[in-house]
């Protein structure tokens, strides 16, 4: 059952890629570029964001609070390249476990709805390291697909709120695999164009 429904994230990733090269196509063409018109953010293509997110929301009951992973993340985005990173650092609540991540995105447009919000959709591709205080051993290996969309639920403040589901594969020093979801925020600042 759990392969079947990686097969299915599987699918919907490639059918999303492969839609954005279309549209991304089309928009070169057309000269477009995204920005975003939110307070600071008028015009701009470049940006940085401190967030903090958690992750396995314990759905059933308080008691399952010692699985919840707290995480804290810096994104950089560049509308123009339609490309995002992000560093992240994680630590289970219940355990002795700290996780570390990179995050490499593709952005697969910049929506604005018609009531003047802005939404992201986004897919990518995410290595984390799990270090365990009880095992100095190496640390486990994983790698994330995370498929996530963003929302800017306010006009004029650059905050955003977040939804990550994505499928992890487990790669060292054993093989498993498993669906991770991530709920946060962010706040976007404009970085600074150095190229000018």
């Amino acid at each position: 059952m759990k392969s079947v429904r990686f097969v299915v994230v599987l699918g919907v990733v490639a059918g999303l890629v492969t839609i954005h090269g279309v549209s991304a196509q089309e928009s070169n063409r057309a000269g477009e570029t995204a920005t975003l018109e939110i307070g600071a953010l008028n015009g701009v293509e470049r940006l940085w964001a401190p967030g903090v997110a958690v992750s396995d929301l314990p759905i059933a009951s308080l008691s399952a609070l010692a699985s919840l992973r707290p995480i804290v993340s810096l994104r950089t985005l560049n509308l123009r390249r339609r490309r995002s990173l992000e560093v992240s650092a994680a630590w289970s609540v219940g355990g002795d476990t700290v996780r570390l991540g990179v995050d490499r995105s593709l952005v697969l447009g910049v929506i604005r709805t018609a009531a003047g919000r802005w939404l992201r959709p986004e897919v990518g591709v995410a290595v984390d390291a799990v270090f365990d205080r009880g095992d100095p051993s190496q640390p486990r290996w994983s790698v994330r697909i995370p498929v996530s969309l963003a929302v800017f639920p306010f006009r004029s403040l650059a905050l955003e709120g977040h939804a990550d589901l994505a499928p992890v594969i487990g790669i060292y020093p054993a093989t498993s695999a498993r669906f991770e979801t991530r709920i946060g925020v962010r706040y976007w600042f404009p970085m600074e164009d150095r190229r000018r």
